[in-house]
């Protein structure tokens, strides 16, 4: 777009605003930019150091330093408009900031990425589409529109620009935070993981808040049961609209009632009317997104290894989220006693009312109760599938036919997200498939899906894993003082000769240097006692 520019004497300032609508911050954009400004004052001295010819030649190598770049006014900002329709076929209708259709240029940029262009011509993908590069991070948006990034973000925010994902990623923040004050993952008065807040408080002076809000018993149950749940006499209280309230409390307590307030309209707007692109619709509640659409986006958050499971039926009409963090050998029993068999008990005593009203019901009213009664049915029915799954999987673990050993499922964080989520797949199938094939490997395992390392294959299958053990030394040191094998030192057992190497190297390893090894321990470490594949354990 013309000249590269230098301008190396470049005034500092406070580089982002304090105070901005919650619906345009970008929760990435004053990190961006702050790491921008630091390099420039790195390249400014470097840059010192050169003549000009030479400045050019690395920028034309390692690209235009952004934070270099000039900047425009307040007032030169202030012009800029989106009004005028912007029609880009070649390079040369590219317009310049000065003109009109500059605004309308930039949003389009900024929100869709930078067409692409072939011997100066927009291409067109098959469809007849204009072919679009990926949307730009700030310092890309600097370099395409030169453009200093302040001068970046002051445009986009004067035009009222924010991406859909970066707005559902504003939200995703407080509304996690409030979700992980209530599933036990982070501590309410410090804003860190519960792990750290004794520490902060004492490092602090703090004497822990009483009236901080507290986590929830054991996770976070939703239903699709809404108004059904005041016809039916349920002791379950924690439960849909409860834990909404609940969620905030947490925001109250954190940021206050003002501001929590307008942070939750706009989490409404993000999460239930997908940034404004969906008309409010009253089945699209806050329980409807938990059940339907949380998880995918923590899953995202997570990189795959998430840290709340959602435990669903079939059809997610009943989820229950719990922290694989403060998952106990009891969570599933109190789950089944507190919250899914109370509320299937209730729903069987309403039914049976139903039928009975029936009886003596009108036309009209028996049409009704018909209606309500084949509803009422298809969650029963839903419902108890999910107990008789997770009661299974709480006494003999899943596919008990195919287990060496019927016994109850127990979380080992060591083994990883996705071995420990494996066993648990019928119930986190609706939303989330890769368990199923981690546990069918787990069941039959074949080349490098073998999963055999992990103490869950041990504690379903402890003879085949024992015989491997006895083959493979690394499996033996994995599996060593652990469970039924504790106070055990398989690879001893197993392994004695392999065994005495290695304290012989370890011995001498300590010995006054000089001392040479045994012949053939310089390769024990790689052959003998291969550390077992990582985990994938999510702090």
């Amino acid at each position: 777009m013309g000249k590269k520019w230098r301008n190396l004497p470049m005034k500092k300032g406070n580089p982002v605003e304090n105070e901005l609508p919650i619906s345009l911050v970008v929760p990435s954009e004053e990190f961006e930019l702050k790491e921008i400004l630091i390099r420039a004052d790195i390249d400014r001295e470097v840059f010192a150091t050169f003549d000009d010819e030479t400045v050019e030649a690395i920028q034309d190598e390692v690209g235009l330093s952004a934070g270099l770049l000039p900047k425009l006014t307040d007032a030169e900002i202030g012009k800029i408009i989106r009004s005028v329709e912007c029609k880009i076929e070649r390079l040369e209708d590219i317009p310049q900031i000065e003109s009109t259709s500059f605004g309308s240029y930039f949003a389009d940029v900024y929100l869709n990425g930078t067409y692409k262009f072939e011997g100066g011509y927009v291409t067109y993908s098959k469809k007849n589409t204009k072919e679009r590069d990926k949307v730009l991070n700030l310092e890309g948006l600097s370099r395409e529109f030169l453009l200093h990034p302040e001068t970046i973000v002051k445009i986009r925010r004067h035009l009222k620009l924010i991406r859909k994902s970066d707005r559902i990623e504003q939200s995703l923040r407080h509304l996690g935070f409030a979700f992980g004050v209530l599933l036990g993952r982070f501590d309410a008065q410090m804003g860190c993981l519960v792990d750290l807040a004794d520490d902060k408080r004492k490092e602090r002076n703090l004497e822990k808040d009483k009236l901080a809000p507290k986590p929830l018993q054991e996770g976070a149950y939703f239903t699709n049961l809404g108004d059904l749940r005041t016809t039916i006499s349920s002791p379950v209280n924690i439960v849909d609209e409860v834990i909404i309230e609940k969620l905030k409390d947490v925001l109250v307590y954190k940021i206050g009632k003002e501001k929590a307030e307008v942070v939750w309209q706009e989490m409404e707007v993000a999460f239930l009317q997908d940034c404004g692109e969906t008309p409010p619709d009253p089945k699209r509640n806050w329980s409807w997104f938990f059940r339907e659409s949380f998880f995918a986006l923590h899953l995202s958050k997570y990189e795959n290894r998430p840290i709340y499971f959602p435990l669903s039926s079939s059809k997610k009409n009943f989820v229950f989220y719990f922290n694989i963090h403060t998952w106990k050998p009891g969570t599933f029993s109190y789950i089944l006693s507190d919250f899914l068999n109370p509320d299937l008990k209730s729903m069987k005593a309403r039914l049976v009312s139903l039928q009975d009203a029936k009886v003596n019901a009108s036309g009209s009213e028996s049409k009704q109760i018909d209606k309500d009664i084949l509803n009422l049915q298809k969650y029963i029915l839903e419902l108890e599938e999910f107990v008789k799954h997770l009661e299974i999987i709480n006494t003999t673990g899943i596919d008990a036919n195919q287990l060496e050993a019927k016994v109850s499922y127990f979380m080992n964080l060591d083994d990883g997200v996705m071995v420990n989520s494996s066993a648990l797949h019928p119930l986190l199938e609706p939303q989330w498939k890769k368990p199923k094939e981690i546990w069918d490997a787990i069941l039959k395992p074949s080349g490098k899906k073998d999963y055999d390392w992990s103490h869950l294959a041990m504690r379903y299958f402890p003879k085949r894993v024992l015989d491997k053990c006895k083959k493979d030394p690394s499996l033996a040191v994995a599996h060593s003082d652990y469970a039924e094998h504790k106070g055990r030192d398989l690879f001893k057992e197993f392994h004695p000769e392999a065994s005495k190497k290695w304290e012989e190297r370890n011995s001498k390893e300590s010995s006054p240097k000089g001392e040479t090894s045994l012949p053939g321990m310089e390769s024990l470490e790689d052959t003998v006692i291969k550390k077992p594949r990582s985990s994938g354990k999510k702090k």
